[in-house]
């Protein structure tokens, strides 16, 4: 699927099938790289940065997934409450992350 060509039914196609991909490798960072750029596409941005804080996170990536978060706050629907609490919960793994890698280095 060409995601550059600006055609949302394509965008919307492509976000569809990806979502549905996650279901089955729900750990893949290339999933959600690729559902970051339909979602910027269809001009989505909060959605956009919330796939790159999951992409980050799966790539143990901790200031870029804190730096994605940011953004994706800004840029949610503040009644998006699902996204929201994603977001709450990214953020609070991402911690838990930064705190054993800190243990795993003593």
């Amino acid at each position: 699927i060409n995601l550059d060509s600006g055609d949302k039914k394509i965008t919307d196609f492509a976000v569809e099938n990806l979502l549905t991909a996650l279901q089955v490798k729900k750990t893949d960072s290339n999933i959600y790289k690729q559902l970051a750029k339909a979602y910027a596409q269809n001009h989505d941005l909060g959605r956009s940065y919330l796939a790159l804080a999951q992409m980050s996170l799966m790539e143990e990536s901790l200031e870029k997934t804190k730096k994605y978060i940011k953004l994706a706050r800004e840029n949610l629907d503040k009644n998006d409450k699902v996204n929201l609490l994603l977001l709450d919960d990214i953020e609070q793994f991402s911690k838990k992350l930064k705190k054993k890698n800190v243990l795993d280095s003593l």
